[in-house]
């Protein structure tokens, strides 16, 4: 596992962040035109780093179909929130380290990093597990929250999740 300490060293700047992220395979090291169908290069213009087709000249965010795109953070702390996030770090220790300003873009970034790795979960966890001479472990899970304990119960879904205790193969799926 990475430290936090390697990755600063390695996010000094965008420059190094983006050679990072590229080097650790989380945004792509090649683009392909969707106009011309020709290989994008990186250019750098004023700071800001895209790809540029030198067949048609269109150009495109470094960091399209990436999560990471159209944040307004500055990318060596975005970085840092996600390191932090993965850590199961409260909200207020990233808010802290990263010097944020804003404790809703903390918020947001947890929660779309939350809802991205559920998705990731679910759609690997499609291939069907168990067999002859297998062991699966089967829970339920429902996700709700009444405030103070009063309210009405809102429909909310059932998570069911299943490891094969042996190959860590495992699946998830909701119902409401």
């Amino acid at each position: 596992m990475t430290t936090h300490r390697e990755i600063v060293k390695a996010t000094l700047n965008y420059k190094s962040a983006i050679e990072y992220l590229q080097g650790n395979n989380y945004i792509p090291q090649k683009f392909w035109c969707q106009t011309c169908s020709q290989n994008m290069k990186i250019e750098m213009n004023n700071n800001i780093f895209r790809w540029r087709c030198s067949k048609c000249n269109k150009r495109k965010s470094l960091l399209s179909n990436t999560i990471l795109f159209n944040s307004n953070l500055d990318l060596p702390l975005l970085i840092d929130l996600i390191y932090f996030w993965s850590l199961n770090l409260t909200q207020n220790y990233t808010l802290n380290e990263i010097s944020s300003k804003s404790r809703d873009t903390i918020t947001r970034w947890y929660h779309t990093l939350s809802l991205q790795s559920f998705f990731i979960m679910r759609n690997l966890s499609r291939v069907k597990i168990g067999g002859v001479g297998c062991t699966i472990e089967v829970d339920e899970s429902k996700f709700s929250k009444r405030k103070f304990n009063v309210g009405r119960v809102v429909r909310s879904p059932w998570v069911i999740g299943g490891v094969d205790i042996f190959t860590g193969e495992f699946f998830l799926r909701s119902f409401i």
